[in-house]
């Protein structure tokens, strides 16, 4: 036997020897990842709508005392739904990798991404309704 194929049975006895439960038969996790899921894509869909209305050069950040201070191009407002796929991807990840071990610290990972999503999607969205 070469050294990957007992590398691979290796993988195997250890996958049979855990029993983690299967994290997307849980309702509360799949309920969760669906509302980031569709608050990424609303995200996106909702700047694609409205991207050619957007002049060339875009206010990104606006200060009280200071005024403007962050400018950028038109495709610098995708910066908002990328940070929100990336941050849901990653904690997606992290809480299915401890929903064996502890289930109620992975359902506050991801509803700590729900409510960074939120966060994000209305950032966003004032960002881009202030440019138009």
């Amino acid at each position: 036997m070469t050294t990957f194929g007992r590398f691979q049975l290796a993988l195997y006895e250890h996958g049979r020897r855990m029993r983690q439960p299967f994290v997307l038969k849980d309702r509360y996790f799949l309920s969760l990842l669906g509302v980031l899921t569709v608050l990424a894509l609303a995200h996106f869909l909702y700047i694609i709508f409205f991207v050619k209305r957007l002049p060339p050069i875009i206010i990104l950040h606006e200060n009280l005392y200071f005024g403007i201070d962050r400018i950028g191009s038109w495709y610098s407002i995708f910066f908002f739904p990328t940070l929100e796929l990336f941050f849901s991807l990653i904690n997606t990840a992290f809480a299915s990798a401890i929903f064996g071990g502890d289930r109620a610290l992975s359902y506050i990972l991801m509803a700590g991404g729900v409510v960074a999503s939120v966060i994000l999607f209305i950032g966003g969205i004032f960002v881009l309704r202030s440019n138009l």
